[in-house]
């Protein structure tokens, strides 16, 4: 719809349109979860299914980024770089719950006897930067690795890394209080940085179209997401 719009209506560039239409299929997990955590549903069946969705979407939304950007460089489509990037996403969701797994026993392993201090944000920091080596070498973003591994460490999704770690909750209660300082440092750090990248001097806030196109894009983005979310719901009931 976006593409749509941004090409017939706004008569952007085809290559713009297509940039548009793929910047708006992403969806920003953290945001999702942190809502569902405020209306404490985030332990829901239908808050998995939210979050799967985002997590597939997201997957999607990067290959799909992938192909439009072969495109707007050399005006061709390169499907050998997309497809691998497909594969290399495809291979990262097969070897997350491996590496998860192995994971799992090390930090069992270490968990009693306690002789390496900060040994769990070690091994999961370390993980996260292995998948985006790995991500780079292959020719994708290194946050792409880092993204795979968060699925694999995630307790709520279908490649889940308390599954693995067992019952045991006081060793998650251990994981999550070791990683939440890293993950409120880091956090706000992101959004700070995607916010720096974007420069401001490139657009004209007198303009009347800048607006106009930023508000048709804002009211677009949710009336889609809502049909969509509406339409699976009455299927559903009917």
């Amino acid at each position: 719809m976006a593409f749509f719009v941004a090409y017939y209506l706004f008569h952007l560039s085809f290559d713009i349109a297509l940039f548009i239409g793929g910047t708006l299929t992403a969806t920003s997990i953290g945001i999702t979860l942190r809502v569902l955590r405020d209306i404490h549903m985030e332990q829901t069946n239908i808050a998995q299914i939210v979050i799967g969705a985002a997590v597939i979407d997201d997957i999607i939304g990067i290959i799909l980024l992938v192909f439009i950007y072969d495109f707007s460089i050399a005006q061709e489509v390169s499907f050998k770089h997309t497809f691998s990037v497909t594969i290399m996403v495809v291979s990262f969701l097969i070897l997350a719950p491996i590496l998860a797994k192995v994971l799992s026993f090390l930090i069992h392993k270490f968990h009693a006897k306690m002789l390496v201090p900060g040994y769990i944000p070690t091994i999961i920091i370390s993980l996260i930067l292995i998948f985006s080596y790995f991500s780079h070498m292959v020719g994708a973003p290194a946050i792409l690795g880092s993204f795979a591994a968060g699925v694999a460490l995630s307790r709520r999704f279908f490649l889940p890394f308390g599954t693995a770690l067992g019952t045991n909750e006081q060793l998650l209660n251990d994981v999550k209080i070791n990683m939440t300082p890293i993950i409120q440092i880091f956090t706000p750090i992101f959004f700070v940085m995607v916010g720096l990248s974007l420069d401001l001097r490139v657009i004209d806030f007198s303009s009347g179209t800048f607006w106009i196109m930023s508000l048709s894009f804002i009211i677009l983005a949710f009336v889609t997401k809502f049909a969509g979310a509406f339409f699976y719901f009455s299927k559903i009931n009917s």
